[in-house]
């Protein structure tokens, strides 16, 4: 709903939000421009500004009181620092962060042989958020919204062909529980994806934010799926060829990819938002790879977290209060490509909880990945073969989901190839540092 009328205004600034949009002179997603893989998106200094006015007027007649507009963003920008503190990772475990997330010297040097563009998708409010507060928010520019960018990245060469040149995409998902994680965050980049890249010269990846938990639910990260298709779908070829005409997409040869929750939400992507899709490239082949996906509601045992032990009394209580923030009387501010290890705890307290009104499902609140996959009927129409990886000794999500799953699979899609490779004795994200050895194999083999 937009508003017909407004009342005389006089706004007093107090500051300004430090971000690229903003001082272009524009609310929400912008065009995207290249950058070093140093450079990261810029984030918004939620600093709030100040103002009032008459109100709004709508088309159905009825009129939002400036100060209770103002009131309702004032809270949410309040109420997300809050969250935001509750939800960094706790300091008694900041001794070991720098072990878990080491430098990699060998996966930096081959990201500083691309380029990165960091493009627009999708513009995310708060559930409930009115038009009034919309339009004060834009108005004023004062963040209560979050736009989610795809990290597109491509050899530095390709940018310099001059022969028409065919590329293929590879879009991967990232990990983190569904509350943490950022496909920016080079310490869970998959190396051997990027070693693949590196090598064929022609691999261009395109790899999503996408709203985490537990600002969001599951219903609207499963809801966001869509926009990422029809960007792949309508926009990704577009935006390639800006930067040079003579580079083709390939559909025939797309790869998919996602580790953990991020496993998950590349199975659903295949096997259902990709499926709806009106904008299917002719020859669609995809080729599928889940890493140890998280496909049922995260459920662990307690024990150790960041190799420190934590009881799970302790774990409910952090949780509880998560939960408190989240059904708090304020808009909650949608967040996305959060880097660890915030958000981290906040994934493994609710897998611990033993109470239900603090568990992770609590926080999803939507159909899992499983059963999304076995209420489909229809085959995709489209070519797609299928690889899921495990460990066998993952603490974090079993093997034994890996299992059934590719049992399921092969059972209600017989024209999908589906292949599984169980590794002995390895645990949750054993694979980020391997080298890309037989892999290249899988990642060059054509679609029959």
């Amino acid at each position: 709903m937009e508003p017909i009328l407004a009342g005389f205004a006089l706004v007093v600034w107090v500051g300004l939000p430090l971000c690229c949009s903003h001082l272009s002179g524009g609310h929400g997603p912008q065009p995207a421009t290249w950058v070093s893989q140093s450079c990261k998106p810029c984030r918004l200094d939620r600093t709030p500004l100040y103002g009032f006015a008459c109100g709004f007027i709508f088309h159905d007649g009825t009129m939002s009181s400036s100060g209770e507009v103002s009131n309702q963003i004032d809270k949410a920008i309040s109420h997300q620092r809050l969250f935001d503190n509750h939800l960094s990772n706790p300091t008694k475990f900041d001794h070991y962060r720098d072990k878990i997330f080491a430098e990699r010297k060998d996966v930096n040097d081959m990201l500083e042989q691309c380029y990165v563009k960091h493009v627009p998708y999708h513009e995310i409010w708060p559930q409930n958020c009115t038009a009034a507060v919309k339009e004060r928010a834009k108005t004023e520019q004062r963040c209560i919204s979050t736009t989610l960018h795809i990290r597109l990245s491509m050899h530095k060469s390709l940018r310099d062909v001059t022969e028409p040149t065919k590329v293929n995409l590879a879009m991967d998902f990232h990990g983190g529980g569904g509350f943490t994680g950022s496909p920016n965050f080079v310490p869970w980049m998959h190396k051997p994806r990027l070693e693949y890249q590196f090598q064929k010269r022609t691999i261009i990846l395109v790899d999503p934010e996408y709203p985490l938990l537990p600002q969001s639910d599951g219903r609207a990260i499963l809801e966001n799926q869509e926009h990422i298709v029809s960007w792949l779908f309508e926009q990704a070829e577009t935006i390639i060829r800006e930067e040079n005409r003579n580079l083709e997409v390939d559909w025939t040869h797309t790869l998919l990819s996602g580790s953990s929750f991020g496993g998950g939400l590349a199975l659903d992507m295949a096997l259902n938002a990709i499926c709806s899709s009106k904008a299917l490239p002719k020859n669609l082949g995809i080729k599928l790879h889940v890493r140890y996906g998280l496909i049922h509601p995260y459920v662990k045992e307690g024990g150790e977290y960041m190799g420190v032990k934590v009881s799970r009394e302790e774990a409910e209580d952090y949780s509880l209060k998560m939960r408190s923030l989240r059904d708090a009387d304020v808009l909650l501010i949608p967040q996305a490509a959060r880097d660890p290890p915030d958000g981290m705890f906040g994934a493994y307290s609710s897998s611990v909880s033993g109470q239900e009104d603090t568990s992770w499902s609590e926080y999803w609140r939507a159909q899992s990945f499983c059963f999304r996959l076995v209420r489909r009927n229809s085959a995709p129409p489209y070519r797609l073969a299928i690889r899921l990886d495990h460990g066998t000794s993952d603490s974090s999500v079993s093997y034994k989901d890996s299992q059934s799953l590719r049992d399921i699979l092969l059972a209600k899609f017989w024209q999908v190839q589906v292949e599984l490779h169980l590794q002995p004795n390895h645990e949750h994200g054993y694979d980020y540092d391997n080298s890309l050895g037989t892999m290249e194999a899988w990642y060059s083999a054509r679609l029959e």
